[in-house]
C-alpha cells in the first residue's frame, strides 16, 4: 500500500491527507509527515502499520521522528489531535504534553511537545 492507501484506511478523508506535499518519511514499520508552522514543526501525520502495531514500532518511529527534527535544530513540535482521533493523545501525554495551548472551531486541540 501507498501511504496516501495507508491513510485512507485509517479512516481519513482524501482532504485531510497532505503527506506528499510535507516533509515526511515512510519506513516498514509506518510513516510520518510534518511541516514547518511559525518556526516550528507541525506534525501532519503519524501512523504504524497497523500490521507492525506494538510499543516498540511506536517507540522507534517517534524516535526516528525526534532525531529527525532535532537534526534541524528543532527542540519543540506542534501536534495537533481532531475530536475523532483522541487516542493519540494517549501518546502525547506520556511525551510530556497534556494540556492543549489552543483548541479551533471544529475541536481539533493544538499541543507544543518538547523533543
Amino acid at each position: 500500500m501507498t501511504p496516501r492507501e495507508h491513510l485512507i484506511a485509517e479512516g481519513l478523508r482524501e482532504d485531510q491527507i497532505t503527506f506528499e506535499n510535507d516533509i515526511h518519511l515512510a519506513t516498514t514499520i509506518g510513516l510520518y509527515s510534518y511541516r514547518i508552522v511559525d518556526g516550528y514543526p507541525f506534525l501532519t501525520h503519524f501512523l504504524v502499520y497497523p500490521e507492525k502495531r506494538s510499543i516498540s514500532s511506536l517507540a522507534r518511529l517517534y524516535l526516528t521522528f525526534k532525531l529527525d527534527i532535532a537534526s534541524k535544530g528543532f527542540r519543540y513540535f506542534i501536534a495537533s489531535v481532531m475530536p475523532e482521533r483522541v487516542h493519540f493523545k494517549t501518546l502525547l501525554a506520556k511525551l510530556g504534553a497534556t494540556e492543549p495551548y489552543m483548541t479551533d472551531a471544529a475541536g481539533t486541540e493544538f499541543y507544543l511537545v518538547g523533543v
